[in-house]
């Protein structure tokens, strides 16, 4: 197989599979695949139309080389996150039954980068030679930030359509997205240091996590662990896992939600989880989008129990753990109350969420 051809056919799988991740982040209320791939596909070549309208004018208006300082900064960043933002409006038709919860805008967003990404990935394509460089540079590390430049964007637009807030913030987060991408072309045109990219990969890292992790605690769709176990209608018997508690392995109740399986000890009243449901627990219901595995600490060496946050403990030997209602609950909850004021502390949501004269904040975060 021509090695071109293979290579745009990798970006159409990555790009699949891209957006099948980008739906594994939307665990309350997940957006229709259909409408995903659709919207990666018209945004991606509406945003690709709209960068080369804009270059194109650019190099009428004021001819200069763009693969420096100033073309990153001021050029290449404000154009092509510009031509997102402009595709995710254009291609709200598609998408505007759907958008009813905040992170909706960042997996929209999300989509309409992965398109740009993966079809300037097939002009490269037809540029370049080396293939592996391509495949290397522009599947594992430019498309994914791509997205990671965007995500404030997404979350921006969510805001101004559904509560109508004003377009500054729009503004803003476009500015702040122009920036994350200027800052990066920079790196590379720069030929700066591989500690320099690596250090400002994670700060994007780190970025979309903040906006992931906010915009799943205030979603309206997420459910609270103790309302969810005792409001359960028909929990089902089945196969006890061992309580680490009491010791029982007899049958339990089990609940169900998604990919997690609580069982109720029928001895000791605590819950017993497998240590994977654990931490999908942690993930479903305190908006924590990434492992928590480095939060143990060592509480017993024989035998080797841990504990998680206080009053839940785990085996990692048998890969089980078991949990108070109470604590738990309490715990998840403080996590999510964490997230949302580290988020609402920013001057920008100060700046644009308060309704100007009031001291309430307005109910964006749950419409």
């Amino acid at each position: 197989m021509n090695i071109k051809l293979l290579f745009v056919l990798l970006s159409f799988i990555f790009g699949v599979l891209g957006i099948a991740l980008l739906r594994s982040f939307d665990i309350y209320e997940k957006e229709p695949f259909w409408k995903m791939f659709f919207l990666g596909l018209f945004g991606g070549f509406v945003s690709i139309i709209t960068s080369l309208l804009f270059y194109a004018f650019t190099n009428v208006v004021y001819p200069v080389a763009l693969e420096n300082s100033l073309g990153a900064l001021f050029i290449i960043g404000p154009v092509e996150e510009f031509a997102k933002l402009f595709a995710l409006f254009a291609g709200f038709f598609i998408i505007k039954k759907e958008m009813n919860e905040p992170i909706d805008g960042i997996i929209y967003i999300s989509c309409v980068a992965l398109g740009f990404s993966l079809i300037e990935n097939y002009t490269y394509a037809i540029a370049y030679q080396n293939m592996n460089y391509l495949i290397l540079t522009r599947l594992l590390i430019t498309t994914p930030a791509h997205i990671m430049f965007s995500a404030v964007m997404g979350i921006a637009f969510y805001y101004y359509k559904k509560i109508n807030i004003n377009y500054l913030f729009v503004l803003l987060a476009f500015l702040y997205a122009s920036l994350l991408h200027g800052v990066y072309d920079l790196i590379i045109f720069n030929s700066f240091p591989f500690l320099v990219f690596l250090i400002f990969f994670i700060i994007l890292r780190q970025n979309i996590v903040f906006f992931l992790n906010y915009t799943m605690a205030v979603s309206p769709f997420r459910k609270n662990l103790k309302q969810f176990l005792e409001g359960y209608k028909e929990p089902v018997l089945q196969n006890g896992l061992e309580c680490l508690s009491c010791g029982s392995v007899n049958k339990k109740l089990s609940y169900s939600i998604g990919k997690i399986n609580i069982q109720k000890c029928d001895s000791c009243e605590h819950y017993v989880v497998s240590l994977k449901d654990l931490f999908h627990i942690f993930r479903y219901f305190g908006a924590n989008i990434f492992s928590l595995r480095k939060k143990y600490v060592d509480v017993a060496k024989t035998p080797p129990l841990y504990a998680f946050y206080s009053g839940n403990t785990l085996s990692k030997e048998k890969k089980l753990a078991f949990f108070e209602i109470e604590v738990l609950n309490t715990q998840l909850e403080s996590m999510i109350s964490k997230t949302i004021t580290n988020f609402r502390s920013k001057w920008w949501y100060k700046k644009f969420f308060y309704r100007q004269g009031d001291d309430a904040l307005l109910p964006y975060d749950n419409v």
